[in-house]
């Protein structure tokens, strides 16, 4: 069983569900499966749903808040990717009137990922079951929902896909801001990289994010894709400083970034797609990016 320190947040009413140290599975998505975060209200909402094989591990860790699959009213998804949206299908196994909400212009892409019904897709593939590409609500810029006393706001933030959006909830007073892959800058501006990824719409909804007004910020994921050079090429010490601020780090992520910090972090990664330095997915996390900013000369 998960235990529940893992899932806590900043926000009793929100928690961690799904996420590589809470749903620990094997498999091609089990390490890098996304974060997924219930907010508990009335009729509770899954922001993101994490990707197979972690389905098991993501259904006991909402019975440990009391929720069952047929509780979910509604799955907000991020984008369309599997590691973010791929365990719909089982849950709509256990719940088949869970509603599917998704930006607008991630519908297509969502279509075009999925197979024929019951066709397996290849490990490692990204392909989706066809069952996940019913959407129930298409989604647009500036649309809110309501759940109980939880408000969902949806802001397009296109540039890792052309349908990826923040989602802000305000609830018990605090208004956080779940960003999907938005922030910590998965892209490939390089032939043969993600064809959805678009380095241009990705600096706008980084300024789009700075300008927004939140207390709280969630990632989609909160272990390390990206890291700074080699750290196999750092000295012992160096690496057991590295390492230690980089735990100390992802246990902040896992509860929420504040907004001052989060503010700081988005213009780093700003600063990365302005200069272009920003070019594999293994040459920088966001957070090493905006600890660095003073010995690299950059103006914040």
């Amino acid at each position: 069983m998960t235990a529940l320190s893992l899932m806590d947040t900043r926000v009793p009413a929100i928690r961690r569900v799904n996420g590589a140290d809470v749903t620990p599975a094997g498999g091609p998505y089990g390490l890098f499966s996304a974060e997924a975060y219930l907010v508990l209200t009335p009729e509770p909402v899954l922001v993101d749903c994490g990707g197979p094989p972690t389905y098991p591990q993501l259904r006991a860790n909402l019975a440990q808040f009391g929720v069952a699959p047929a509780d979910v009213r509604m799955v907000i998804a991020t984008h369309f990717h599997r590691d973010h949206a791929g365990n719909l299908l089982s849950l709509r196994r256990d719940a088949p009137r869970v509603l599917f909400a998704i930006h607008r212009s991630d519908v297509a892409a969502l279509s075009e990922a999925c197979l024929p019904s019951g066709q397996p897709p290849e490990p490692g593939s990204g392909r989706l079951e066809a069952d996940v590409a019913r959407v129930d609500i298409p989604l647009e810029d500036g649309q809110r929902l309501q759940f109980g006393r939880a408000t969902f706001e949806v802001l397009h933030t296109p540039g890792h896909t052309a349908g990826s959006a923040a989602v802000r909830v305000e609830i018990d007073g605090v208004r956080a801001v779940f960003v999907g892959d938005t922030v910590h800058g998965l892209y490939f501006p390089r032939r043969g990289g993600d064809a959805h990824g678009d380095l241009q719409e990705w600096a706008h909804s980084l300024d789009r994010l700075a300008a927004l007004p939140f207390d709280l910020l969630f990632d989609g994921h909160v272990l390390p894709v990206h890291v700074l050079g080699n750290p196999s090429a750092l000295l012992d010490a160096e690496k057991a400083d590295f390492y230690n601020w980089l735990e100390r780090r992802m246990a902040d992520r896992r509860r929420g970034i504040e907004a001052a910090e989060a503010t700081q972090i988005i213009a780093a990664q700003r600063h990365l797609s302005a200069s272009g330095l920003l070019i594999t997915p293994e040459a920088w996390i966001s957070e090493l990016a905006a600890q660095m900013a003073p010995q690299l000369g950059w103006e914040l």
